[in-house]
């Protein structure tokens, strides 16, 4: 009996913090507006095509035309006018932090403010700050949501992506 009395409360504890765990992991699932901003623009600033899969169905294209290959096409083609390849035109988003403006069930805005940095191993990151050779920029941008088949996308405030072809 004193055995259980000492360990009770060690074993309540490990119980208690499972349970705690599985809560914050099924909260942390939930599809939420700030989190299809964050997400879209990562994905957005880091060139990935995978940004048209928070992108609502109205802006995927442009009447025949892919948008986000267009783009991607477009920034590739500025980048080999500059002597790069692609990949030198990415950028990570730093300091990243999202305020929702208005929300309802189909639809919501939300304000987008970090910091962009090209994107190039964190080391010399950390140098070329030290030394000066690299700036990062404001970024601040208010996005338009729609809620599509339960999750969110973005639809307008798309940064540079193109519109019209």
């Amino acid at each position: 009996m004193d055995q259980f009395r000492r360990f009770a409360p060690i074993a309540f504890s490990v119980l208690a913090a499972l349970i705690l765990q599985a809560i914050f992991v099924f909260a942390d699932c939930k599809d939420t507006p700030d989190r299809a901003v964050v997400e879209f623009s990562k994905d957005y600033f880091m060139l990935n095509p995978t940004m048209a899969e928070r992108l609502c169905a109205d802006r995927k294209k442009i009447g025949d035309t892919d948008t986000v290959n267009h783009y991607l096409h477009i920034v590739s083609q500025k980048a080999q006018a500059r002597g790069f390849r692609l990949e030198f035109m990415k950028n990570r988003l730093y300091n990243i932090k999202t305020k929702t403006l208005r929300m309802d069930d189909t639809s919501a805005e939300v304000q987008l403010r970090g910091r962009k940095r090209f994107a190039m191993n964190p080391l010399y990151a950390t140098v070329a700050q030290i030394f000066g050779f690299s700036k990062s920029q404001e970024v601040d941008q208010t996005l338009s949501l729609v809620k599509e088949e339960g999750s969110w996308k973005v639809c307008d405030g798309l940064f540079d992506l193109p519109l019209e072809i």
